[in-house]
């Protein structure tokens, strides 16, 4: 039985599962037969083995829910949705998870080290004109662009 006794293990079992899937907390406890969020607050701080299978659940989820956008980005028919698409689920991830979150994110991370700066040195000089056009289109930022 789930630690205050309403809910059996079944239920314990597919919320992990959902979780692992990707699904969403929210959507997972707008199911009538599943426990609303303060529930599995209450559980997960009284039941460390919980709170972690839970830990361990959504961070599968999210990488599920990572190669579901990378893969719905990649067949988008759209690209101007797509890369909207991808770019929200990217933040999204980035907020709820520190595997997914930016590098600036994790140098400023409690015990973190500080992040190097470095640079890369490339011998373009034999690429051809298009190379070198591409490039530099792809190597202005917002500000150069406007």
């Amino acid at each position: 039985m789930s630690p205050d006794n309403r809910f059996p293990a079944e239920i314990i079992e597919e919320l992990l599962e959902r979780l692992r899937k990707g699904e969403s907390l929210r959507a997972i406890c707008a199911d009538r037969r599943m426990p609303d969020r303060e529930t599995i607050r209450r559980w997960s701080e009284g039941d460390g083995a919980l709170a972690a299978a839970i830990l361990s659940a959504r961070e599968l989820g999210y990488l599920d829910r990572a190669e579901a956008a990378v893969e719905a980005a990649k067949s988008a028919e759209n690209a101007a949705a797509g890369r909207l698409a991808f770019d929200a689920e990217k933040w999204f991830l980035g907020k709820l998870s520190r595997a997914f979150a930016d590098r600036g994110d994790k140098a400023t991370g409690a015990g973190d080290a500080a992040a190097v700066p470095h640079a890369h040195r490339i011998d373009l000089s034999d690429a051809p004109m298009d190379v070198l056009r591409y490039l530099a289109e792809q190597s202005l930022g917002d500000d150069d662009q406007r």
